[in-house]
């Protein structure tokens, strides 16, 4: 920024800050360049664990008055504590993170005069419009505008009536920095890694499925399931009927104190992550976070052919297969236990393709420019 460049002052609006598994979010509000950040958010927690922007949290503010204002928001999405943030720091840009979280700063983008950004994440794509086709419609209009985080995302948002010239393609970055490249021990036995939600769309069951007919084949076989979630009674299920007690272990980092540190210790201690995505009617998969940071570790990756995370791969360097097809899954699990030298070869390659693609310090640029780009609209 040259000295005669004024600052932009960008306000995030986020319902919980700082959320350790939305990381990718915490740096969109400190690694931007030439932007002054700062958040709102009805709920600031963890913030004595992090470096963080300047933070308004409504959680933060005394009696009654916080009761009303929780009111305000999540019931009339009318923010009035906001506003007066807005209004005292002369906020430029508000940007909202999801788009439900989207509708409720329309409000507040009116009676500042603020341009509204909203960046959509995939469970608002689905859960919302399909109780209501319109739901975005009046946010569309009003946005300036809206960020996708990959090519399929941006397709989905057209046919929701969004008009595609307000729409940027924005990854979800990494710090690279945090995930230096190791080399994995070719050892026996062999270690796969699914970190997911235990959800229909991240495909657990099948991939413990999978895993049933390689030991077959290589009994010793690893595979841990990181995470938690509904399915989790159905995943056991699949572990005692098939017999593969001494080959899947559960870990659930979700409810500890430090999930984050936990997934990237499993990370670096496996060979392989597997994410086998499937599409579902009332959820959208994302760019998935684990699939980059993985690559970023340097593992390589099976994962399902689902557009929005298959975008997240080199096709050339990973191992794509088709969605909920249990046994090309095995097959590729197979393929890398008995040709090993894969795990360093598209390891290297997969950690060059998120520092080419996926690095936050080529993402905050890029948002930046955004920015810099709505502000000048004003």
């Amino acid at each position: 920024m040259n000295d005669n460049e004024q600052q932009i002052t960008v306000a995030h609006l986020q319902e919980t800050y700082v959320y350790p598994l939305y990381e990718w979010i915490y740096y969109q509000t400190i690694l931007v360049p030439n932007v002054k950040s700062l958040v709102i958010t009805p709920l600031a927690v963890n913030l004595e664990k992090y470096n963080h922007a300047e933070t308004f949290g409504i959680n933060e503010l005394s009696s009654p008055r916080k009761q009303w204002e929780l009111f305000s928001y999540f019931y009339l999405h009318r923010p009035w504590y906001f506003k007066q943030v807005i209004n005292a720091k002369k906020v430029d840009i508000i940007h909202a993170q999801f788009g439900n979280v989207g509708r409720r700063a329309l409000w507040l983008a009116k009676k500042t005069g603020a341009k509204l950004i909203v960046s959509f994440y995939g469970v608002d794509l689905a859960y919302f419009p399909n109780k209501n086709h319109t739901f975005y419609n009046e946010l569309f209009q009003a946005v300036t505008y809206i960020i996708a985080l990959s090519i399929d995302m941006k397709q989905v948002l057209i046919r929701l009536g969004c008009p595609e010239e307000k729409i940027k393609i924005v990854h979800v970055g990494i710090d690279c920095n945090k995930f230096s490249y190791k080399k994995r021990p070719l050892h026996k036995p062999f270690r796969f890694i699914c970190l997911a939600r235990f959800i229909m769309k991240k495909g657990v069951p099948y991939t413990v499925l999978a895993m049933a007919k390689v030991v077959k084949k290589y009994p010793n076989t690893q595979l841990h399931l990181v995470g938690d979630g509904p399915l989790l009674p159905t995943i056991k299920r699949y572990i005692k009927e098939y017999n593969l007690q001494n080959n899947v272990t559960i870990i659930d980092n979700i409810n500890t104190r430090n999930p984050r540190e936990i997934a990237v210790q499993e990370l670096y201690n496996a060979h392989a992550l597997i994410l086998f995505s499937t599409q579902c009617i009332d959820d959208y998969s994302a760019t998935p976070l684990v699939v980059i940071e993985a690559q970023a570790s340097g593992i390589p990756v099976i994962t399902s052919d689902d557009p929005a995370v298959a975008e997240a791969v080199n096709p050339k360097y990973s191992f794509i297969v088709q969605q909920k097809n249990v046994n090309q899954l095995a097959e590729k699990m197979l393929y890398i236990i008995e040709n090993q030298q894969v795990v360093e070869k598209y390891g290297k390659a997969g950690r060059k393709h998120v520092l080419q693609n996926f690095n936050f310090s080529k993402i905050g640029e890029q948002l930046s420019e955004i920015y810099h780009e709505v502000a000048l609209c004003r």
